[in-house]
């Protein structure tokens, strides 16, 4: 008996999708993530994300690992919608169907969770266990694994790492365009009436005897604790802003008589 790795040519859908023990592994997966959901509750964990996105994973992270293993690179795009589709793209179709206002807060640090995790079922799936003329001992099997994963390993997490900062930069540089964009119109009523779907809430209020206006905005910023908020005067110029107030202690303790 020896471990081996599914061939170069194995298709997306084949017989070794459907494997006793591959679906017993993919049955255990989603009984873990649905335990998870109810002992760590989260506002983006629930039951059908669970098997949406693990049955999205059980089908594709293996063809994807494959993909790099044998440096398939004219199919480097196909793995990489693969992985979006598997680790992003149900998970915002699921919640923007739902009507989830704080997707844009949960999207990257979801991908971020979701990455190694892809991954590491590639490798875990793509496992075949054959038998040789003769049978191996139990520490053999295991120093062949490892030798295989010390072969191929490290240029498929070296890739893997290089998609994950392109899906990153295009996150941050979306945020970086839209947050200035917000940032050019030159006073409150200007930016409400060019973005009333980017408004969550105005809200009025005094500090230190003046009256202010605090225009809450969607989230804008990668991995963001709250949303933007920009603060108006009297006359609807704008006195300060803050494109992640959750993480700005400073704009917190400025504006420490607002509530939003």
């Amino acid at each position: 008996m020896m471990f081996a790795f599914l061939k170069e040519d194995c298709p997306l859908f084949s017989r070794a999708l459907v494997a006793p023990w591959r679906l017993c592994f993919l049955a255990a997966g989603l009984v873990l993530l649905c335990v998870g959901s109810h002992v760590t509750p989260s506002d983006d964990w629930d039951y059908p994300i669970s098997f949406i996105m693990g049955v999205s994973a059980y089908v594709f992270a293996p063809w994807t690992v494959r993909a790099l293993v044998y440096r398939r690179w004219k199919w480097l795009v196909v793995a990489f919608l693969f992985m979006w589709v598997s680790i992003d793209g149900v998970y915002s179709l699921y919640w923007w169907s739902r009507g989830f206002d704080a997707l844009q807060i949960f999207r990257g640090a979801n991908a971020i969770y979701c990455l190694p995790l892809y991954f590491a079922l590639g490798f875990v799936m793509n496992v075949e266990v054959r038998r040789g003329e003769t049978a191996a001992s139990t520490v053999g099997l295991v120093r062949s694994y490892f030798a295989w994963i010390q072969k191929h390993a490290l240029h498929v997490v070296i890739t893997g790492f290089l998609m994950f900062v392109f899906v990153w930069g295009i996150l941050l540089a979306t945020g970086i365009r839209k947050y200035g964009r917000l940032c050019d119109y030159p006073n409150k009523d200007a930016l409400l009436a060019a973005e009333p779907d980017e408004v969550k809430k105005v809200v009025d209020f005094r500090q230190d005897g003046t009256n202010y206006t605090a225009v809450v905005l969607s989230w804008i910023g990668f991995l963001p604790s709250g949303p933007a908020v920009f603060i108006y005067n009297e006359e609807g110029i704008r006195v300060d802003h803050c494109s992640d107030s959750g993480d700005n202690d400073s704009f917190l303790r400025r504006w420490r008589c607002a509530s939003w």
